[in-house]
């Protein structure tokens, strides 16, 4: 075979093996052949955020398409949770958002206008990370232990912020709560970033929020990490001891984050969809961006985040009766 010919049966075994990637990156009925809707249930800048732009642009840059990012927050991301609830199941809204709208909000909103276990098409699981018990400079205490004494001593008068009633950060108050006897007074933000603002300001001196945007701020010394509230010390943050490095056994809350659509989607459109985020989290940028946020990778498949709902309501369920606790 001459050297033009062997090129020739290259190009064409090149082409033969994207012959199929291509057929599924037109999914079902040429999808998508518009732009794309992609709800982002949290203000801009925080970690829900940034992830779900970046799962945006992944997206785009797969399927050719635009995945315009929508940020529709309030109620623990629930708003926007609900406006995808409600669209068609075309393949043309999707939310990119984390464990609170997509699973543990069902437990503590009495009206809750959708249901996460029915609502939604699950898509992918995307990204996993830690909370941070975080204090302002001005609060004296620098140990969980610190923290503990300081609100046991004043009931109620003690503020610590979150990112709104329902998410991760407030249920990991109502957790620690239970097992340590402290009665903090819960301040409920819509989303992380303004918490982080009134944080950074000595507006509220404590928190308990997802660690990955505390980070920059607690290495700089504007505010304090008092604890993680992984199974281990995050990377980005080796001095700060995890909460059962600090006596409270057994300790664990993180925030998983996940893409889903309005249930009735076409399972060709929804395996495709979860192709792209795995994929583009096993990718050298992708787990680079991701480790500079303090997450990890997940991925899966659409099964896969099915199942970490249910875990999720099963796990947070008994903790959350509980306590009486009612978003609403």
């Amino acid at each position: 075979m001459t050297e033009t010919g062997r090129r020739q049966a290259l190009v064409t075994a090149v082409a033969a093996s994207l012959a199929p990637t291509i057929a599924r990156a037109q999914g079902v009925e040429g999808w998508p052949n518009r732009p794309v809707t992609v709800i982002s249930p949290y203000p801009p800048g925080g970690g829900s955020d940034i992830v779900a732009r970046a799962v945006a642009r992944a997206l785009q840059e797969a399927l050719r398409q635009p995945f315009v990012v929508e940020n529709r927050s309030g109620a623990a991301g629930s708003l926007g949770a609900a406006q995808v609830a409600r669209a068609r199941p075309d393949g043309y809204t999707m939310l990119v958002g984390g464990s609170s709208p997509i699973a543990a909000n069902k437990l503590l909103y009495r009206n809750l206008s959708y249901d996460p276990e029915r609502d939604f098409t699950p898509l992918s699981l995307v990204a996993e990370a830690p909370l941070a018990i975080i204090a302002h400079p001005s609060l004296p205490v620098r140990t969980l232990a610190e923290v503990i004494a300081y609100v046991r001593a004043r009931p109620d008068e003690v503020a610590c912020a979150n990112a709104g009633s329902g998410s991760k950060g407030h249920l990991a108050v109502i957790m620690l709560s239970m097992l340590t006897g402290m009665k903090l007074s819960h301040i409920p933000y819509r989303g992380s970033t303004p918490a982080q603002t009134d944080l950074l300001s000595g507006t509220v001196k404590l928190g308990i929020d997802t660690a990955s945007i505390y980070v920059p701020h607690i290495l700089s010394g504007a505010l304090r990490g008092i604890a993680v509230t992984s199974s281990r010390r995050m990377a980005r943050l080796p001095a700060v001891p995890t909460v059962a490095e600090q006596g409270i056994a057994g300790y664990e809350a993180t925030v998983w984050y996940g893409a889903v659509a309005p249930a009735g989607l076409p399972p060709a459109i929804a395996s495709r969809i979860a192709e792209i985020i795995d994929a583009w989290g096993k990718s050298a940028a992708g787990a680079a961006m991701l480790e500079e946020l303090g997450m990890a990778a997940i991925g899966g498949t659409p099964q896969d985040l099915a199942r970490a709902v249910t875990q999720e309501i099963a796990i947070w369920r008994p903790i959350v009766e509980a306590s009486g606790m009612v978003a609403d």
